[in-house]
């Protein structure tokens, strides 16, 4: 009898597919849904499957096949309301289809009956802009995969076609595990786009990061495509400054680039391997600017912190911003000389003012900050500085600080404060302890260190992170901790040149103006971010000449390769320059005041002489920047003459 019922249904169903496939379908010239003749067999194939569930029960073996048959044919029927654009009738179908499956995810005929209405069903709701419903719906599904795969190692699935068979015993097929796959992928996919709609980021990276991870291991993806959508995710975390997963996810599209690099190599040059090729080479240079964005980053996050604990944080600026700079008695500096009667509170309610004032102008700073570096990670496109990203959303002022400043104030008394926090208390600063303090404390740091490294592990396990892929000797050439000296710094220095200097090989003067102009930026604020940590005075004025170099080169051919392309940057460019000729300037001041006090110990003759070169640098380096700005009227004047061919690559600023 179970052989006959089963050859029947698998004849009703090819009919049905094949009315299916029919385009006529709820044409004009057809007869209305209701009495078509794929409506009718629908009902009828529904009633005679009711009618055998009904004598089985569900004790029978095949009671969950016939489930699954009519769950099958519901999906069908929503299928065929949709192509004739009646699209409400059918999600309420596949609704039903939902409700009357869902108790029976883990059995082998529903599982991937349910994973594929999940995703049509989605689908069409976020089409009309519904996100409430798709994200239950789509979570649901994700946890109870998610506890499928956790009871079952390697589950069976069945497909439409497996069980409407007509033979009484299923085989699995060998690509239906990679069909649901697919779906489950897809369907996290469709979560992600929800938790982005819905504002939340956080989600979208998770989720994101585990579409990656799967496409990564059952290689679902094309490389190329993988280590983009990686690169992207990575440029996220950078800038909520979860360094040790965007380190992990470039490292892994670096890993997958070169081993599909590697595979073009042993290829055969056909036209497709060389387009492939082509596309590997420019994923690659997509990686080395966002490694470049994480040196720039996390120097700016390092710098900050350390900003901060001289002066607090950023918002204590304001507060101290309108203060006096003398104790003074408010009424008398308002009455003397004046006729103003103004009292102790009109005089705090003005303060208030101003300084709320002060205050709603930083939050509109911030919140257009916070737009730039949205459209950053989904364009990488802006012509902003990498440092003006870091600093409007780290800081309410740029420059908090000058270099010179804070080097003179770590060699001073007043920071051991700071010392302390980076160095640690040294035998000198410890005093007369006892033999018994010290093993205590002993003691507390092996207990301290074994909390961290539990800690460190729990951590671990929360961070979103390749586990597939051996990455660790291409992690550790480059750190995640924050610099906090000049030996760190110049790691870091080196590591983000090293990949500045192959982007250089991707972008050119000619081919890419804005993205060479862009990279140039970006080495200038790689060596000003050096420079903020060199502890050795000539050190910084050597790092700060090799950065007005590169500027004022970049300036000079501009203004008479690219006239177009200078007028676009030659604000940001005069900023600058301005800015590190105030520092150069800045050096040489404190040189003048290094001389000024050995004077004591060295002939006259000689401090005469060495302040006169400094004087000299000074006044040279105005000349220079005032130059540069009387060219801005000159640019585009007898630059028509100029022809290609007088261009040589030696003209063009390097990476040096």
């Amino acid at each position: 009898m179970e052989v006959i019922v089963f050859k029947t249904l698998h004849d009703q169903y090819n009919r049905l597919k094949s009315l299916q496939k029919n385009d006529k379908v709820g044409k004009e010239t057809e007869p209305a849904w209701s009495v078509n003749e794929a409506k009718i067999l629908l009902d009828t194939m529904i009633n005679n499957i009711n009618n055998l569930m009904l004598d089985f029960g569900k004790d029978h073996e095949i009671y969950y096949r016939l489930l699954g048959m009519k769950g099958t044919l519901m999906y069908e029927e929503a299928k065929f309301l949709i192509n004739i654009e009646n699209e409400l009738q059918g999600q309420e179908i596949m609704y039903k289809a939902l409700e009357l499956l869902k108790d029976y995810f883990m059995k082998s005929e529903i599982t991937f009956l349910i994973l594929r209405i999940v995703n049509h069903y989605s689908f069409l709701l976020l089409k009309q802009g519904d996100f409430d419903k798709p994200l239950k719906l789509l979570e649901n599904a994700d946890q109870m995969y998610n506890e499928l795969k956790s009871k079952i190692v390697d589950p069976i699935f069945y497909t439409a076609d497996d069980i409407f068979l007509p033979s009484t015993s299923l085989n699995p097929k060998k690509d239906t595990s990679e069909k649901v796959g697919r779906f489950v992928t897809n369907n996290l996919l469709m979560l992600g786009f929800v938790h982005v709609k819905k504002g939340n980021y956080d989600k979208y990276a998770f989720y994101n990061h585990k579409v990656l991870n799967r496409q990564l291991v059952n290689r679902q993806s094309e490389p190329a495509a993988w280590a983009m959508k990686a690169v992207k995710l990575a440029s996220y975390f950078i800038t909520k400054q979860r360094f040790r997963e965007a380190r992990n996810h470039l490292a892994a599209a670096c890993h997958v680039l070169e081993e599909n690099e590697t595979e073009l190599k042993n290829s055969e040059p056909n036209e497709a391997n060389i387009q492939k090729w082509e596309e590997v080479q420019l994923r690659f240079s997509d990686i080395a600017k966002c490694w470049v964005q994480y040196g720039l980053f996390l120097f700016g996050v390092s710098k900050s912190k350390i900003v901060s604990l001289f002066y607090g944080e950023p918002s204590q600026f304001l507060d101290n911003l309108w203060l006096p700079p003398y104790d003074v008695n408010p009424s008398n500096v308002f009455s003397k000389g004046h006729n103003s009667q103004m009292t102790e509170e009109k005089q705090d309610l003005a303060a208030k003012n101003i300084q709320d004032s002060n205050i709603n102008n930083v939050q509109q700073n911030s919140t257009c900050v916070s737009e730039d570096l949205q459209s950053k990670l989904t364009a990488n496109q802006d012509q902003v500085t990498m440092e003006d990203q870091i600093f409007k959303i780290t800081t309410y002022r740029r420059n908090i600080i000058p270099s010179n400043e804070l080097k003179q104030c770590t060699n001073s008394k007043q920071c051991d404060k700071f010392e302390i926090i980076f160095a640690g208390l040294g035998s000198k600063d410890s005093g007369s302890i006892d033999e018994t303090q010290n093993s205590s404390e002993a003691t507390q740091k092996v207990e301290n260190k074994k909390d961290t490294q539990q800690n460190k592990q729990i951590e671990d396990k929360n961070l979103l992170l390749f586990s597939s892929l051996d990455l660790s000797a291409r992690e550790k050439q480059v750190t995640v901790d924050l610099i906090e000296n000049a030996e760190q710094a110049r790691e870091l220095f080196l590591h983000t040149h090293s990949w500045l200097k192959q982007s250089k090989m991707y972008f050119t003067l000619k081919d890419n103006p804005m993205e060479y102009v862009n990279a140039i930026l970006d080495l200038s604020e790689l060596y000003k971010y050096l420079a903020f940590f060199e502890e050795d005075l000539e050190n910084q004025y050597s790092v700060q000449k090799r950065r007005a170099d590169a500027l004022e080169t970049l300036s000079t051919v501009l203004r008479e390769v690219r006239p177009q392309c200078y007028m676009a940057v030659s604000i940001e460019l005069l900023r600058e320059l301005a800015e590190v000729q105030l520092e150069m300037m800045g050096l040489n001041l404190r040189r003048l005041y290094m001389a000024q006090e050995t004077h004591v110990h060295g002939s006259a003759a000689d401090f005469t002489l060495h302040k006169m070169e400094a004087m000299a640098d000074i006044h040279s380096r105005l000349e220079q920047f005032g130059d540069s700005l009387g060219h801005r009227a000159e640019v585009g004047d007898g630059l028509s003459e100029i022809s290609p061919s007088e261009i040589s690559e030696d003209s063009l600023p390097h990476y040096t």
